[in-house]
């Protein structure tokens, strides 16, 4: 569906500065206006420091207990070298309208929003845009309503409290409109979901949970159904698991879920975990197993696939994590082990940070799909690959406040791959940035980077040596 992005451009003006102009709730506007300039400087490039301002709005209005508005709204100012006097800004989707209104030469987008009205018992909520609120799901995510919405097209939720019992609906609009209920009463909750409302042979299911707090254990047992099951594939779900305290600080955690709905009949994907955590402030210990099964179209069988993790933390400063993961897919041999860890440190409070990310992957096979979260060091973020086998990735930075107006900020980043069968690629970008913050509203930004990437037997991606700046001019109101 595709009829709500262009009226709730105009909803969000009506109801922000109609409404919102009343005694009753004023509105805020606040934004940035920003001039960003790049150059990347090669071996065979030119020195060309272009860039187009840009002006960003939020809108926030409300009357308290009433109703809510936020919204945000993008400008890109006219670009001289753009040679073409049309500033149209394209949606994401090919099918969406373009979400334009024309001031002049410039053209303004709209962003993120979010509308909340509170009557009485009712709440009545819509959003859109990449904005996020809260996942809805049942006890076992059997049926699950996400909390972002990435479509123009706004998603609605209503929630209320009838005669004991916590109600929600939420209706997605983009693309097939889709319907969720939820209900939970006490211990027993029911949901129900729609995935294609304009369709009446397709997309239907409900699922029941029940909760039970023993003193000593909370014990949770559900099941899901689908309604409109293909041909050949199965439709029941069910799952039970229970967490307790054994001892002050020490939580531990077990279930068993089997979902048949989707999957070929008789082969449902079923799932075994456990978990323990351990706190003892600051630090908190934890460590979680997963016995997983599920059909796989490719190996036309069940897949099995084995998950050991653990982790650590000390408060907000430092955690480390670990990950083993093994499957039993005819082209997956040897496992992969995860290894990340991450630090922020005020070494002087409001004054000197230090932060720093790591991060290593280790598989002899390749990673398949996986690979598309890591990309190349050069302008265009090239994807890196599916035959990608190992991974390491370091970085570090360390603002510190020279005076109360003016930052330095130096850092690297180390990136090492290598490829099935014997491809490597190594980078190493060392940058530097500064910023002079003229007022509490205004700065200046200079960034200066090496980038440096090294590349042997393999075509994936090519080898880096650039410099590049950056010059930022902000202004906030």
């Amino acid at each position: 569906m595709k009829r709500f992005g262009a009226l709730t451009v105009a909803a969000l003006f009506v109801v922000g500065f109609l409404v919102g102009g009343t005694a009753l709730a004023a509105p805020t506007l606040s934004g940035e206006f920003k001039i960003e300039s790049k150059t990347t400087i090669g071996k065979d490039s030119d020195i060309d420091f272009g860039g187009s301002p840009t002006l960003s709005l939020t809108l926030n209005a409300a009357e308290e207990g009433l109703w809510k508005l936020s919204a945000q709204f993008s400008s890109i100012v006219s670009d001289p070298n753009a040679g073409d006097d049309t500033h149209t800004i394209r949606s994401d989707d090919e099918e969406e309208e373009d979400i334009v209104i024309d001031l002049q030469d410039d053209a303004l987008k709209l962003g993120k929003y979010y509308l909340e009205l509170t009557p009485g018992p009712f709440s009545f909520y819509a959003w859109g845009n990449k904005y996020e609120t809260s996942d809805v799901a049942d006890a076992f995510e059997f049926i699950k309503s996400g909390k972002g919405n990435d479509a123009a097209d706004p998603k609605f939720r209503l929630t209320t409290g009838v005669v004991g019992a916590n109600v929600t609906v939420d209706y997605a609009t983009a693309d097939a409109d889709a319907l969720y209920a939820f209900a939970k009463a006490g211990m027993f909750g029911v949901a129900f979901r729609d995935t294609n409302v304009g369709d009446s042979e397709t997309g239907m299911g409900a699922s029941a949970d029940v909760t039970a707090d023993l003193g000593v254990a909370k014990l949770t047992a559900g099941a899901a159904f689908d309604f409109q099951a293909a041909e050949g594939k199965g439709s029941v779900a069910f799952g039970v698991k229970g967490e307790s305290e054994v001892a002050p600080g020490l939580k531990v955690n077990a279930g068993y879920k089997s979902d048949g709905r989707g999957q070929p009949e008789d082969t449902p994907s079923t799932e075994i975990s456990a978990g323990a955590e351990y706190s003892l402030a600051p630090i908190t210990v934890g460590a979680d197993l997963s016995l997983a099964s599920e059909y796989d179209e490719d190996e036309a069988a069940k897949v099995a696939t084995t998950t050991v993790g653990g982790k650590v933390s000390y408060g907000e400063i430092a955690s480390a994590g670990v990950e083993y993961k093994k499957t039993d897919k005819t082209d997956d041999k040897t496992p992969t082990l995860k290894l990340t860890a991450s630090a922020e440190y005020p070494v002087i409070a409001d004054v000197f940070t230090v932060s720093a990310d790591f991060e290593m992957v280790n598989d002899k096979d390749p990673f398949g799909a996986a690979a598309d979260d890591y990309v190349w060091v050069d302008v265009d973020e090239t994807p890196i690959g599916e035959n990608l086998v190992t991974v390491l990735k370091v970085s570090a930075s360390a603002p510190y406040k020279l005076t109360p107006v003016f930052t330095v900020t130096p850092g690297f980043e180390y990136a090492a791959y290598t490829f099935d069968p014997d491809g490597e690629a190594k980078a190493t970008i060392l940058k530097l940035d500064t910023e002079y913050k003229v007022s509490e509203a205004a700065s200046l930004t200079f960034g200066i980077a090496n980038v440096n990437g090294e590349v042997k037997d393999t075509t994936l991606v090519d080898p880096v040596e650039q410099t590049r700046l950056k010059a930022v001019v902000s202004v906030k109101f």
